[in-house]
């Protein structure tokens, strides 16, 4: 009687630590745009690393052998920054290793969600999608209604944590609109009765302005074509009903639109003529000499296939942020480490693939976006280190996998 008692207050600590979890993987980009402390972040760390000691009896660890020999490998090499980065913070190159190892760690606590929380799979992921729709709702306060939770003083001035650049978006765009792509897409797979949600969320990203966010989102929208076409599904009527209104509502109130959303029009504006008239993107081509810079430190064969370790690129500990997975990955573990990592999603995608073409099942189709999504996103973030990206990730892979397992597809 007494175990099933501990055992019950365990899944209620572990639910409890998954909220935790789960308030990171939403507005963990908020911290550097509120009055937030930067430290709580570190809460997410705990919580991992809690429920892995309080359920060290419960976890199986994934069958997969090429996560074990990729973990082990990470963590090892990983160390090498400590001699190639020339004296860069060995504290800060275990906390970016731990980073990196998140990722397996939080697909391994998914895998085994049934063994870890009372609360259902289901719960949680409308917990999420209630939550990325909440991120739009405190940008716009934020934006338009300076207050104590959505400020913060730049060097540039006090101004509203949604207003960045012309963006609608606590923290940065990019991570802050991950939330709203992953559960837009979700909803528009498997549940097209919500269409409403769908709408509100496609204006949230577009409103962020972020160049990945909005291409990920179009692309998705391309596999979603896709899967109607294989399928010989019709478009939900809702789904023409709904565009008519909105084309309609754009038509009568464009003018009050135009003098709205002024900032972000600009925005997009500037992008487009850019683009038209041979110009460039002044954010890419910064992060492109970041890019060049770290890829220059590698400077030998060995290096090329096996990288530098983490932050190895920090030569006389000068640290720059990458912003592109593929370049941080090559530098710190080398074409082994990319290769490993991109074999093990491009296996996960394979598998979609073949289930969308037996069975054209949305799960399936929603996987292949999943995958999409996180593979345009690592061109322009590290997002092994981004904790908003590898948790929505993982989630919605485990989560969808674990559908598709029941279902027999």
């Amino acid at each position: 009687m007494r175990q099933e008692v501990v055992g019950i207050k365990r899944e209620y600590i572990n639910d409890i630590l998954f909220y935790v979890l789960l308030f990171f993987g939403l507005f963990d980009a908020a911290r550097n745009y509120t009055p937030l402390p930067e430290w709580i972040g570190y809460s997410k760390d705990i919580a991992i690393f809690l429920l892995y000691v309080l359920n060290r009896d419960k976890i199986r660890f994934l069958p997969q052998k090429i996560i074990v020999i990729q973990c082990i490998f990470w963590f090892l090499w990983g160390f090498a920054g400590i001699f190639y980065s020339g004296g860069y913070s060995p504290v800060k190159i275990v906390i970016g290793i731990i980073k990196y190892l998140e990722f397996f760690m939080l697909i391994t606590l998914f895998y085994n969600w049934e063994r870890l929380f009372r609360l259902e799979m289901e719960q949680a992921l409308s917990r999420y999608i209630q939550g990325s729709m909440c991120i739009f709702i405190v940008n716009l306060v934020g934006y338009y209604i300076p207050n104590p939770i959505c400020y913060v003083g730049l060097s540039n001035g006090n101004v509203a944590a949604g207003f960045y650049g012309g963006r609608i978006s606590v923290g940065q765009p990019p991570i802050a609109a991950l939330p709203m792509v992953f559960s837009c897409v979700y909803l528009l797979f498997c549940r097209s009765d919500e269409i409403f949600k769908i709408l509100f969320l496609i204006t949230g990203i577009v409103l962020s302005t972020t160049n990945t966010g909005i291409v990920a989102l179009g692309a998705c929208f391309v596999v979603y074509g896709v899967y109607l076409l294989i399928s010989r599904k019709k478009i939900p009527r809702k789904y023409l009903i709904a565009a008519l209104i909105v084309l309609g509502l754009l038509v009568i109130f464009y003018r009050q639109l135009l003098v709205i959303f002024d900032d972000q029009i600009a925005m997009y504006r500037r992008k487009i003529f850019s683009i038209l008239q041979g110009g460039k993107d002044a954010s890419m081509e910064g992060r492109k000499v970041n890019w060049m810079f770290a890829l220059n430190t590698l400077q030998t064969k060995v290096q090329w296939l096996l990288g530098r370790g983490m932050y190895g690129f920090c030569i006389g500990g000068e640290y720059r942020h990458i912003e592109n997975t593929y370049v941080s990955m090559l530098c710190t573990y080398g074409i082994v480490g990319l290769v490993t990592f991109l074999i093990y999603l491009g296996k996960a995608a394979w598998g979609y693939l073949k289930g969308f073409w037996k069975t054209h099942d949305a799960l399936c189709g929603f996987g292949i976006c999943v995958i999409l999504i996180y593979l345009l996103h690592m061109y322009t973030l590290d997002t092994l280190i981004v904790y908003t990206l590898t948790f929505g990730f993982n989630f919605f892979y485990v989560m969808t996998g674990k559908k598709i397992n029941r279902q027999g597809v």
